[in-house]
């Protein structure tokens, strides 16, 4: 119960520590230090929501909406690992191979893998399409407010906080895609589940068992039948 709650409050503050990243690294113009009454101070955060003109409310709104687009990306992530975990195991005893003999075996759970690898990478490409422009089009406000190497440092800092998690995503989103293996992206090593779930097995087993019982009962009644007409 004890270790239940510390995963808990891991959780927690990493989801937290995830939020501070997509609002810092996609909110740029509103993040970034700049300047304010012709480079004279720094602008208040506050003011960064004030001194919009229409290209600077255009990309606020842009800013905004990358974050929306990385909320929806973190949503697919976890309901991808969900789905591989669920359905999926991870065997040390066995290769990374043994999940393609084994799937063939259950054609819903490849389908189910095959679908959730197109749409996570498809969400990936369109993610670091929109934060490309994102960064892009940011820079242009930033350039043209820009009060001192911290502008500089704040921005590159910001960027490179995501960017890191962007590019590891986009590798195993394509090698699970081109591979059609399920790998995850939440453990830290280059792991991927090879097997099915223990769960699943049996319940195929059960079900496998049940269809050979049914089908030898009606063996034995045409026999009685049989028996029973002679």
């Amino acid at each position: 119960m004890k270790d239940n709650n510390i995963e808990k409050i891991k959780i927690f503050f990493r989801f937290l520590f995830e939020i501070y990243k997509i609002l810092t690294s996609c909110l740029l113009i509103i993040f970034v230090p700049q300047k304010c009454e012709n480079g004279e101070r720094m602008c208040s955060f506050s003011e960064n929501f004030k001194r919009l003109d229409p290209y600077n409310t255009f990309v606020l709104y842009f800013n905004i909406s990358t974050s929306i687009v990385f909320f929806i990306y973190y949503i697919i992530e976890l309901y991808r690992e969900r789905i591989y975990i669920q359905l999926l195991d991870i065997k040390k005893s066995v290769t990374d191979e043994n999940y393609k003999h084994e799937v063939r075996l259950y054609p819903k759970i490849k389908k189910k893998v095959k679908d959730i690898n197109s749409l996570f990478y498809g969400v990936n490409i369109f993610l670091i399409v929109v934060f490309s422009i994102n960064i892009i089009i940011s820079l242009v406000v930033i350039i043209k407010f820009y009060i001192n190497d911290l502008t500089i440092f704040i921005t590159i800092t910001n960027t490179i906080i995501i960017l890191d998690k962007l590019m590891r995503s986009f590798f195993i989103a394509k090698k699970s895609y081109n591979e059609q293996k399920a790998y995850s992206m939440y453990i830290v090593k280059d792991v991927t589940y090879n097997t099915v779930n223990k769960k699943i097995k049996n319940l195929r087993k059960k079900r496998r068992r049940e269809r050979i019982k049914k089908n030898l009962m009606k063996e034995n009644e045409k026999l009685e039948i049989k028996i029973d007409e002679n």
